[in-house]
């Protein structure tokens, strides 16, 4: 079974650029679940943002998976219901005041942006994902392991989901005291005198995020969920970028390309209503061994 967290865990576990000197080397008790690192306890979770190519795999799956087997024929009622409504909402790159309609057709669907974080999702249709993640997870499981010798251990039930603050701030403090690191780092100036992090306080600053293709026109938007250096914990961009959704429905947590350094403090709350194009999420996974 082909499965797009797999790919992302092991690209990027696997290339040493990625590796920085500050993550702690924390020794898991089991083995990761695709695409997350051990946070504490039976939690794990995605050490980046969920990206484009991820949600993706999702709505493919939806519409792959439903079909007449004999005509091929889509099961209407249930596109109608389920595949439609997990559909994003591309407008709200519309709300944003600037020009940003070639984002709106295609930041979700262009190759470039595949690692770029997925925006325009609803809390609901963030609970639907991990629901329909945790199933293909236990299917990927089941396939690899269900039918090899008893000694083989492999978990009982995974469950991904987004965090509660607590657990939020917990892995976006990355074992450091809040009140003297507020963004769960040690330093948040890098080399060069820059943040390290994308909010609108240093928004293009550096040049290294712009993405331009054959048209000219797609570049200086968010940065590829991998970008900057990670928490200790191994964590890209708990802070800035995309603020992420958490458990609590209406609030949000680490700032974004649309908030200031101050607002994306790691206590801090972000609220939303609706669908944003600085609004993403991540998941945590809680595993029963």
């Amino acid at each position: 079974m082909k499965n797009i967290f797999i790919f992302i865990f092991l690209i990027f576990s696997s290339c040493s650029i990625w590796k920085f000197d500050e993550v702690i080397k924390r020794k898991p008790p089991h083995p990761c679940p695709p695409g997350t690192v051990w946070l504490k306890d039976n939690l794990y979770i995605d050490f980046i943002e969920m990206p484009n190519a991820g949600y993706r795999e999702y709505l493919s799956w939806l519409y792959s998976n439903y079909s007449d087997s004999t005509t091929g024929v889509k099961d209407s009622s249930f596109l109608s219901e389920n595949y439609y409504s997990q559909f994003l909402d591309s407008i709200c790159w519309r709300r944003q005041l600037a020009y940003n309609e070639p984002y709106v057709e295609l930041y979700f669907r262009y190759p470039a942006y595949d690692f770029y974080p997925v925006v325009g999702v609803s809390y609901e249709q963030v609970q639907a994902y991990c629901k329909w993640r945790s199933e293909r997870v236990m299917e990927m499981y089941s396939a690899k392991f269900g039918k090899r010798k008893v000694g083989i251990k492999y978990p009982r039930k995974v469950t991904y989901r987004v965090p509660t603050e607590s657990e939020w701030e917990y892995a976006a403090s990355s074992g450091l005291d809040l009140d003297t690191f507020p963004f769960g780092r040690e330093k948040i100036i890098d080399k060069k005198s820059n943040s390290i992090f994308l909010t609108k306080d240093n928004y293009g600053i550096d040049s290294t995020f712009s993405v331009t293709d054959s048209l000219g026109f797609l570049k200086d938007i968010l940065a590829p969920c991998f970008s900057f250096a990670p928490n200790k914990f191994g964590l890209y961009n708990m802070i800035g970028n995309v603020a992420e959704i958490v458990a609590e429905k209406g609030i949000a947590k680490g700032g974004s390309l649309n908030h200031s350094l101050e607002e994306s403090q790691i206590k801090k709350e972000i609220i939303y209503t609706q669908p944003e194009c600085w609004l993403g999420f991540r998941c945590i996974c809680e595993v029963e061994w």
